[in-house]
């Protein structure tokens, strides 16, 4: 019970990134440190105007660094081939780094890294599908530490070798791609969350167990109490 609210405490006092939304910030720029998170609308039910062409350019404010975006969630109108409703992610080379587009409401595993410090997002729509849905990623500021490997001061070494800023572990966002600021840089092993995990669901059984016990005994003691027989004197006339 206790492991549960400190992990919750620890999520909830964590650092949160901005979120953007991009059919409000067409043919911006956007600025960042250490992370961002970027939304296709602010609600998924809204309706893009067709023949859409969006575009937005993001970039880290330390500019020696590169961005790692990763897909949270997906799900957008689909299009054979996403070949017109789609979402292209450019590298700040200006190569595309989607391959031909991405649709659907199948969430990309893949994790895409830029060879700079910034990155295009380009939406578009066509001409005759009613566009509704969402997408969620998320962009994280990262470098590749000093000459001999070493994150420098105030940064978090991911396992595979990415340095991030030390705030954003523990935050319940995957900033390293492969999820070790989640667990690695919170000071607790998987075995510890399983641990967590088990242990309020034990305390949430007991607790249930308690008031049902509770319930039964203030129902035995009001409704099947102890008998009590009175006897009427007789009185006779002499």
């Amino acid at each position: 019970g206790i492991g549960v609210f400190l992990a919750s405490l620890s999520l909830a006092c964590a650092y949160i990134p901005s979120v953007y939304y991009l059919n409000e910030k067409c043919n911006t720029q956007i600025q960042f440190s250490n992370d961002v998170r970027i939304k296709l609308t602010r609600y998924s039910y809204t309706n893009l105007r067709r023949s859409l062409n969006c575009q937005i350019t993001i970039s880290t404010r330390d500019v020696s660094d590169k961005l790692l975006l990763r897909f949270r969630s997906l799900d957008t109108r689909t299009s054979f081939g996403c070949t017109t409703n789609k979402l292209s992610i450019y590298d700040t080379n200006g190569n595309i780094l989607s391959g031909g587009g991405i649709c659907g409401g199948i969430r990309p595993s893949k994790v895409y890294e830029t060879t700079g410090s910034s990155l295009k997002l380009l939406f578009n729509t066509d001409s005759f599908t009613r566009q509704t849905g969402n997408f969620d990623v998320l962009i994280t500021s990262f470098n590749n530490g000093n000459r001999n490997g070493s994150c420098f001061a105030g940064d978090y070494r991911c396992e595979n070798k990415r340095c991030i800023y030390n705030g954003l572990t523990c935050d319940g966002y995957n900033n390293c791609g492969d999820d070790s600021d989640e667990i690695d840089g919170c000071g607790l092993s998987k075995g510890v969350f399983i641990g967590i995990g088990i242990g309020g669901f034990v305390f949430l059984v007991l607790i249930i167990l308690g008031i049902i016990c509770g319930r039964r005994r203030y129902y035995h003691h009001h409704c099947h109490g102890p008998t009590i027989t009175t006897t009427t004197k007789s009185y006779q006339n002499f």
